[in-house]
């Protein structure tokens, strides 16, 4: 699906790390949308750095023997960080929608992070979207993105 919108925001993430592309204009060359690219402060941080040094500690119900067990989280930290860092992704991009900085949006990402952020947009963006891709895209360096671009664009 070819595009012929005046300006396309390329948004390209991980669950960690966003780097947001324009294009104005059909053949126009890749430039950064915004002054610097996203990161995640945590983003290497190691699980046991992200929570409490011990789980929780809970007793068996009454006449279990008063025994104590430890409790287990219930969730990941680090799948929190990746989805908080994709609704900020998400928030980015919704500040620049209600700004009408961009016609056309186009996300990549890896399906969670593709969900994440998609699930976050409000209908300003949502309405912008002209292509996603479920692919890991974020290390690919600036002068081969075009080619992929174009060939998720191309659809």
């Amino acid at each position: 699906m070819l595009i012929h919108k005046k300006r396309t925001w390329f948004v390209i993430a991980d669950g960690s790390h966003a780097r947001v592309l324009r294009r104005i204009g059909a053949n126009a060359a890749l430039e950064p949308a915004l002054a610097e690219e996203m990161f995640d402060p945590v983003e290497h941080s190691f699980a046991r750095e992200l929570k409490d040094d011990r789980p929780g500690r809970s007793f068996d119900s009454p006449g279990g023997g008063g025994a104590r067990h430890a409790m287990e989280p219930r969730s990941d930290p680090h799948v929190l960080r990746k989805q908080a860092f994709a609704r900020h992704v998400a928030a980015v991009i919704n500040g620049a929608a209600e700004r009408n900085e961009f016609d056309g949006l186009v996300l990549v990402a890896p399906p969670k992070t593709l969900g994440e952020i998609r699930a976050a947009l409000g209908e300003p963006a949502k309405r912008r979207v002209v292509a996603e891709s479920p692919k890991e895209l974020i290390k690919t360096p600036r002068a081969e993105l075009a080619g992929h671009l174009d060939a998720i664009l191309a659809g």
